[in-house]
């Protein structure tokens, strides 16, 4: 049974979710769920942080609409993103995801429905 929202919706939908997020923005991306609730988005073909924040807007506006069920009910969701971009200075992926995690937490501590970045 799930007893918190986000972890429930989470549960049901994250695929759905993280596949409807990829068409709208169409993006060429992998996409991995890490665990629970935390999923992992990998762009590759970024030039820079500026266009990794790009992306993050992109998913915070795509999250945002409502999303029609089956039922006919509506699904509105908010997200926190936390936003590691790689500049190629020998750091492993294990950092990079933890770097990644530490900014998510950043964003949820500023209020959510947001991202927070840092470079590795």
């Amino acid at each position: 049974m799930c007893t918190e929202a986000s972890r429930c919706v989470t549960s049901a939908f994250g695929y759905a979710l993280l596949s409807f997020a990829r068409r709208k923005l169409k993006l060429h991306a992998k996409a991995f769920r890490l665990a629970g609730d935390e999923f992992v988005v990998l762009l590759e073909s970024l030039g820079s942080a500026e266009e990794a924040a790009q992306v993050a807007t992109k998913i915070l506006q795509t999250v945002q609409q409502p999303m029609s069920l089956e039922d006919g009910a509506a699904l509105n969701l908010t997200t926190s993103l936390g936003v590691a971009t790689y500049l190629g200075r020998g750091s492993s992926a294990a950092e990079l995801l933890e770097r990644a995690d530490r900014a998510l937490y950043r964003a949820k501590a500023a209020g959510r429905n947001t991202f927070a970045e840092t470079t590795v």
